[in-house]
C-alpha cells in the first residue's frame, strides 16, 4: 500500500518530537552522573544510566533530527518553497542563526558565563546544532540544485559524506561549519529518501529491509557500543546509526502511521515551533532546576541519592513541561513569533 504524503509528513513530525524529547532525556539524565551536580550520587547514576544514555538513545536521536531536517528540506524544495538561493539563506538565517545568537547571549547573561565572541565558533552549549544545521541547508540546497541531476554523483556524495562522518574535521572552527563533516551524511540520506521515496517504499516492502537494518544496528551496538560524540565515531557506529534511523522512518511511516488510527491525532502533537522551543530552553531550565541554590533550598541531593529512578524521571518531565510553557508564553509575544517562526 502506497504511503500518502500526509502520512509521511505526519511520521516525520512524530519522529522529530520523539527525538527532541530524547535529547532532553539525554541531557537531564546525563546531569545526574556529571561531576558538578550530584557528586555524592554520580557513581550510582553512572552505573544505572551511562550506557543507555551515552551509547544508545542519543546516538539515535541526534542523527534522526538531522535526517528529518534533510527530508523535510528536500520536500519543501520539491514544492517550490525556496525559489531562490537568497530566499533560502534569508529564511534559514532568521530561523536558525538569529535564535542562536539571541538565546546564546541570553543564556550567557543569566548564567554569568559571558564570552560572546565564542558564539562565532558555533559550539555554544546545545545551541551548536542551530548554526550547524544552517550550513547543512546551504550544502543541501547546492546538492539539490546542481548534483542530483547527475547519475553517479549521488553515490559519490554518499561515499564522501560517509567517510568524512568519522574522520578528523578538515574545516575551520567557524559558526558550526566544522560539524557539517560529521552530520551531513544523515541530512543527505533524508534528502535522498525523499527524492526516491517510491523506490524506498517498494524495496522496503518487498524485502522487509527494516528487519535487516534493525539487526545490523543491534549487532553493532551490542558487540561494539560507541559513546556519543564526534571524537568517538567509527565507520561501524555511523553505519549502525544510518541503519536504525532509516528503519525507524520506514516502520513509523509505512507501518505505524499508515496502518493505525494514530494519524487522526496528528493535530494534537507538539507543534514544530514548540519542539523547537523545547530544544532551545531545556538545557538552561534543567541546569536552573538543579542549581546550587535549588539544591540548597530543597535538599535535592538527598532526593537524588534516595530515589535514583523517580528523581531523574520527574526532573526530566518538569524540564519538558516548563520548556513547553515558556515556549507558549514567548510564542504569544511578537518577539517569540519572530524567533520561533
Amino acid at each position: 500500500m502506497a504511503v500518502s504524503g500526509k502520512d509521511r509528513l505526519n511520521s516525520l513530525n512524530i519522529l522529530r518530537v520523539l527525538a527532541i524529547i530524547t535529547v532532553v532525556v539525554f541531557h537531564c539524565y546525563g546531569m545526574m552522573y556529571a561531576d558538578v551536580h550530584f557528586p555524592e550520587s554520580k557513581e550510582m547514576y553512572k552505573k544505572l544510566y551511562w550506557f543507555p544514555n551515552q551509547c544508545v538513545i542519543i546516538n539515535i536521536a541526534m542523527p534522526m533530527l538531522v535526517f528529518v531536517s534533510g527530508y523535510l528540506f528536500q520536500y519543501l524544495l520539491s514544492i517550490g518553497k525556496y525559489a531562490t538561493w537568497t530566499n533560502m539563506l534569508l529564511k534559514k538565517s532568521k530561523r536558525l542563526l538569529i535564535p542562536y545568537f539571541v538565546f546564546g547571549l541570553l543564556f550567557m547573561s543569566v548564567t554569568g558565563d559571558w564570552h560572546p565572541l565564542s558564539l562565532f565558533a558555533g559550539d555554544y552549549w546545545h545551541l551548536w546544532f542551530l548554526p550547524m544545521l544552517f550550513w547543512l541547508f546551504v550544502i543541501g540546497y547546492f546538492v539539490n540544485r546542481y548534483l542530483f541531476c547527475f547519475k553517479y554523483t549521488v553515490l559519490l556524495i554518499l561515499v564522501i559524506s560517509f567517510l568524512s562522518s568519522f574522520c578528523v574535521p578538515f574545516v575551520t572552527l567557524f559558526m558550526g561549519l566544522q560539524y557539517t563533516v560529521f552530520w551531513f551524511i544523515f541530512f543527505f540520506i533524508g534528502q535522498l529518501i525523499c527524492v526516491k521515496k517510491n523506490l524506498f517504499d517498494k524495496i522496503g516492502s518487498k524485502y522487509k529491509l527494516h528487519y535487516a537494518l534493525i539487526i545490523i544496528y543491534l549487532g553493532i551496538t551490542i558487540i561494539q557500543p560507541i559513546e556519543y560524540g564526534e571524537t568517538h565515531r567509527t565507520w561501524y557506529s555511523v553505519l549502525s546509526q544510518i541503519c536504525i534511523i532509516v528503519a525507524l522512518f520506514y516502520v513509523v511511516s509505512n507501518i505505524f502511521v499508515s496502518k493505525t488510527k494514530f494519524k487522526t491525532y496528528r493535530g494534537k502533537l507538539i507543534k514544530n515551533s514548540y519542539s523547537f522551543g523545547i530544544y532551545i530552553f531545556h538545557n538552561w531550565i534543567a541546569m536552573s532546576l538543579i542549581s546550587s541554590t535549588a539544591k540548597r533550598l530543597f535538599n535535592l541531593h538527598v532526593y537524588a541519592a534516595d530515589h535514583p529512578i523517580l528523581f531523574p524521571l520527574l526532573f526530566t518531565i518538569i524540564t519538558i513541561v516548563l520548556s513547553v510553557v515558556l515556549t507558549k508564553i514567548l510564542y504569544k509575544l511578537k518577539v517569540g513569533k519572530y524567533l520561533f517562526g
